[in-house]
């Protein structure tokens, strides 16, 4: 299971609005110390790369590790 919880949900938003600007494809990998995001655009010119810690939440959950 995972829950995640954060208190400014529009910073988290913003964020995602500028990678989608890069890539059409990515997988959203879900674990103890947080999630992570690592993905290429089709050209393979642009690395995205996004970490949220656990800490960065208020409320973090992930069982087990999981990618979406």
């Amino acid at each position: 299971m995972i829950e995640a919880v954060i208190p400014q949900a529009s910073l988290l938003k913003k964020i995602i609005e500028a990678i989608k600007e890069l890539v059409d494809e990515a997988n959203f990998d879900f674990s103890e110390t947080g999630i992570r995001l690592q993905a290429m655009d089709k050209s393979h010119v642009a690395l995205s790369f996004l970490y949220l810690r656990a800490d960065g939440f208020s409320e973090y959950r992930c069982d087990r590790s999981q990618t979406l």
